[in-house]
């Protein structure tokens, strides 16, 4: 074994996988995660005893041409990701850099064979990787919608009146939301894993291993309209206090059913594979024992040393100069701007709003709230506080989750018009609020929203209220901001007011008395 080279790839991986760390750890879609090295090892295991020959080039050419247009991608790359982390495209450009550099070493290695031979256990990460934000929310909103309609149309069938309002079902005792957990992206997740998995693990082909993906996402899909149906069936008979008691149970039992359900179809499907290869007396070569398989040539010399130290310099270099570049320019941050709010409890008509304990944990804010109050000329106001304190980079993910144009279609409103930034200024500092508007039902519904990233005091925020543009990102890196910084967010719904000119003025008059600037050294 050549362990200089199994330690090089080892700490490419080992960057991956902490990249990917805040994601496994702290979304509930990807917490599967974590179980993905391990499968991936295991594939690899299985594929090395059954290697073919290695057939390495001549020269080391196509793999210094690779290696060279991987390294200046690298160090972009960690540049980036060191001020956005939470950026979805970080995730994907190291995951393929560290890929495309694993399977140019085993190229290198063993030949174009080895690399067709390996490819599937080294790319298997892919199934962990969090999807691009965007791409992810126009799937998930999609997804509810589809689960919450089927729903409805079951407990029509049985006599239960229900009504959809976009991801949400009316019924008699209440309202029903199909979250996200509900509407089976979890389990639709971890079960394509799965089913790659299974898919090489069995050795099918490829299009035995399409139909069997395809099998294993509509098993989920349609274990999750049943465990819908079963919740709102038990809301319209008991209750909704009665979903506390089921709601967990019902989704760990989907996840469980599905893999068992998988696992057993796809042992059947290997009986009857291998029922065909003795048939046509085609016996694969995995199925030789170990003690008769013949002994492969060993990755000792297929690797020369200076490609290897080369490459480990550069990896060294690049993440030296990272840091140097961050150090450098943080010693320039010498205060941040925050600050606080005054929730206008004076007011006569003010009320706080209970969240449910379901939805602050998923917010899993440090601090803040809701309240709603009605004004003088009938327009009623809900407003949003929340914020994170410095800290990991998951802080950033969250603050950036519950933006209103991801939130208020969940809940049956359309989004009708984006009105850009509004700069409105509150003691001192200039806050940036991206205007919405939404159909709630036929009226409009007016929308504030504020996402504020702590900052240097003579800077003004470069976060467009979570609209976050590439320049405010290719920005953070210029100016060293990393990824502990803290992050709030302010938002105002406001339904009554004609005219959103007129919530904005109503807004502007206010909104000095709610804000306490604060700075922080």
């Amino acid at each position: 074994m050549n362990w200089p080279a199994v330690i090089l790839v080892a700490g490419a991986w080992a960057l991956l996988v902490n990249q990917l760390r805040p994601d496994w750890t702290h979304n509930t879609q990807y917490t599967f995660g974590w179980f993905v090295p391990v499968l991936a090892l295991e594939l690899f295991r299985r594929r090395w005893l059954d290697r073919p020959a290695p057939n390495p080039p001549a020269n080391s050419r196509a793999t210094l041409l690779v290696l060279a247009l991987l390294a200046p991608l690298f160090l972009l790359t960690r540049l980036m990701q060191e001020a956005n982390a939470d950026w979805g495209v970080v995730n994907w450009a190291l995951a393929a850099q560290v890929c495309a550099f694993t399977l140019a070493l085993l190229g290198r290695a063993g030949g174009a064979g080895w690399v067709k031979h390996f490819a599937l256990p080294v790319l298997f990460i892919f199934t962990a990787v969090p999807w691009p934000r965007e791409a992810e929310h126009q799937f998930v909103e999609q997804l509810m919608r589809s689960v919450a309609g089927i729903t409805v149309e079951l407990l029509a069938i049985i006599g239960i009146p229900a009504v959809q309002s976009g991801n949400l079902i009316e019924i008699g005792a209440g309202v029903v939301g199909v979250d996200e957990a509900c509407s089976g992206v979890r389990s639709l997740q971890s079960t394509l894993m799965v089913s790659v998995f299974l898919g090489e693990l069995y050795r099918f082909g490829w299009l035995m291993r399409a139909g069997f993906l395809a099998a294993g996402l509509g098993l989920a899909f349609t274990l999750n309209v049943a465990r819908s149906f079963t919740l709102a069936w038990i809301a319209a008979r008991h209750g909704l206090k009665a979903l506390e008691k089921f709601h967990d149970p019902a989704g760990f039992t989907i996840l469980v059913a599905c893999f068992f359900t998988l696992w057993i179809f796809g042992a059947w499907l290997e009986k009857r594979q291998k029922a065909a290869h003795v048939a046509d007396a085609d016996i694969s070569t995995s199925e030789t024992p170990d003690a008769l398989r013949p002994e492969q040539p060993r990755l000792v010399a297929a690797l020369p040393r200076a490609l290897l130290i080369g490459t480990a310099g550069w990896i060294i270099f690049s993440l030296l100069a990272v840091e140097a570049w961050y150090r450098s320019r943080e010693s320039k941050l010498i205060a941040t701007t925050s600050w606080d709010v005054k929730w206008p409890r004076a007011h006569t008509l003010f009320e706080d709003v209970k969240l449910e304990e379901s939805t602050r944990a998923q917010i899993a804010a440090d601090e803040g709230g809701a309240g709603r109050w009605q004004e003088a000329d009938g327009s009623r106001w809900t407003m949003f506080f929340f914020r994170w304190q410095p800290g990991p980079v998951h802080t950033r993910a969250l603050a950036r989750a519950h933006r209103p144009d991801y939130c208020l279609p969940a809940s049956g409103r359309k989004l009708t018009a984006d009105l850009g930034v509004r700069t409105i200024r509150a003691d001192g500092l200039d806050l940036p609020f991206r205007a919405l508007v939404f159909d709630d039902g036929g009226r409009p519904l007016h929308v504030f929203f504020c996402l504020w990233e702590d900052r240097v005091a003579s800077t003004s925020p470069s976060l467009l209220s979570g609209f976050t543009p590439s320049s405010a990102r290719l920005k953070a890196v210029w100016e060293g901001q990393r990824r502990a910084l803290g992050q709030q967010t302010l938002e105002f719904v406001v339904s009554g007011h004609g005219e959103i000119a007129e919530t904005e003025a109503t807004l502007r008059r206010g909104i000095e008395e709610m804000i306490v600037a604060r700075t922080k050294q």
